[in-house]
């Protein structure tokens, strides 16, 4: 996670070096595009054993760079959080104070992504109402 989290990051930090169209630049998007195809099975299968927390950085880092095959983990991702937004028994304080952090994020990388999935939207779009 926190390498995908650092080279996505790199490139974004670097759009000066990509206006200037430069070897490295390129390479680097090479790099970075390869690790995310190569991380996205992974991601895909494995991604009920992570928490909100790193679930939103993961997805913020592919949307940041998107391409149309990395929406396959923002549709495997979406079903598993779809159905832990709507849980209906409360959750723990750590669980709370995650989700109020953390689902901001989630939401703006769907909308980056024009993935619009009011399963997922709705049950989060509640929560958040019911802290405000």
């Amino acid at each position: 996670v926190r390498i995908i989290r650092g080279l996505t990051g790199q490139l974004n930090k670097n759009k000066l070096a990509r206006a200037l169209d430069t070897d490295v630049q390129r390479l680097m998007e090479v790099v970075v595009h390869a690790l995310l195809a190569a991380s996205l099975p992974r991601l895909c299968t494995r991604h009920r054993h992570l928490a909100l927390p790193e679930i939103s950085v993961i997805l913020a880092a592919y949307a940041k760079v998107f391409r149309p095959g990395y929406k396959a983990l923002f549709e495997a991702v979406g079903g598993e959080l779809t159905l832990r937004m709507s849980r209906p028994e409360p959750w723990s304080m750590l669980a709370q104070v995650e989700f109020l952090i953390h689902a901001p994020y989630v939401l703006v990388a769907y909308a980056q992504v024009r993935y619009p999935l009011e399963a997922l939207f709705e049950p989060c779009l509640q929560r958040l109402e019911t802290h405000i």
